[in-house]
């Protein structure tokens, strides 16, 4: 587990029920990607929540009944930022609407070009729509501002607004490689402020796991929470995305050998989020791990993700004409 995640638990106070013995009755399960969120809880849009402070770039820490959690700043809308003005777009070509912001998952539409959705939200690469009385999350590159002409594209979407600013106030916190512990950060006494969820299903976080980390896991599924696991974080409950983790016992993915497609990207985060590395077609890849909502790949001996449909068990013909004309020949694949 990374140092600051470490850091983080001494911060949580308990959420929900508390184990009666620490481990009793549990399991053990092994993390497979990096950056995996203990989620204690999930928001609805146009919840209130209260900040108190500021954990880093892309984190605020909010305040709860029994403690305190990580929502990505992105899911939030300060009370004192600008008012996000919704608008009318297209949507590209066969885009897919999902139920969720992460574009996990089976789609719940798949939009045909020039189908009219109302943006109501913008959050990182993807946005918030509503189509046909249904409310859903669309990549923000999949949706013109303007009708797509035929042989043509729409301009792109408007960037949204940013989360505003807060303050943090502390003490003479502890310090370690950098890192203030936040059980030695004294929140202010009033609320720094006041911001609203912007979609469906935010995630309060506990704290991130990495690869390889172990956690003790609850071998009897909660009903409330389809696809997770609930583990035990420092004596409180969590949940954690089933296909993220492998429970003792189990046999581990039976690794396989690949190849890039075209246009294939090799990410940092099993997000799959920003900008990804491009691969070359034909580049060789070693398949490590499903997590069902995209491959652990090696790709030189390092570790990412890639999107499941854009790895392939063979090779891709692609041709090139010889010099001097004639017939087409193997263009061989890049290791």
């Amino acid at each position: 587990m990374k140092k600051w995640t470490a850091l983080f638990l001494s911060l949580l106070l308990i959420l929900g029920c508390t184990a009666a013995a620490a481990g009793e009755g549990t399991e053990e399960a092994t993390i497979l990607a990096d950056k995996v969120p203990a989620v204690a809880e999930l928001l609805a849009r146009g919840d209130t929540v209260n900040v108190v402070g500021e954990f880093d770039e892309d984190h605020y820490v909010i305040e709860m009944e029994a403690g305190f959690g990580l929502v990505e700043k992105m899911l939030l809308s300060m009370a004192d930022a600008p008012a996000y003005e919704a608008w009318t777009g297209y949507s590209r070509n066969n885009r897919n609407l999902y139920d969720n912001y992460h574009l996990w998952g089976e789609p719940v539409q798949v939009l045909g070009t020039n189908v009219k959705v109302e943006v109501l939200d913008e959050l990182d690469g993807c946005c918030v729509v509503k189509w046909d009385d249904v409310t859903g999350f669309m990549k923000m590159d999949d949706i013109s501002r303007y009708p797509i002409q035929s042989g043509g594209g729409g301009g792109a979407p408007a960037g949204g607004n940013d989360g505003g600013e807060i303050s943090l106030s502390r003490s003479e916190g502890i310090i370690t490689g950098g890192i203030v512990l936040l059980n030695g950060i004294t929140w202010e006494a009033t609320v720094t402020g006041e911001a609203t969820v912007k979609a469906d299903g935010a995630e309060v976080v506990l704290c991130y796991f990495d690869r390889e980390d172990t956690v003790q896991i609850l071998p009897e599924p909660d009903e409330e929470w389809e696809g997770y696991v609930t583990v035990l974080v420092d004596g409180s409950y969590a949940h954690v995305k089933s296909a993220l983790l492998l429970p003792e016992g189990e046999e581990p993915y039976e690794a396989w050998d690949g190849y890039a497609k075209k246009d294939a990207r090799l990410y940092d985060n099993f997000c799959l989020r920003g900008e990804g590395e491009t691969l070359n077609t034909n580049t060789a890849v070693q398949v490590v791990a499903d997590l069902e909502i995209c491959y652990l790949v090696t790709v030189k001996g390092e570790f990412g993700y890639m999107a499941k449909d854009l790895v392939s068990p063979t090779q891709t013909a692609t041709y090139s004409a010889p010099a001097g004309g004639g017939g087409q020949e193997w263009s061989d694949p890049v290791l």
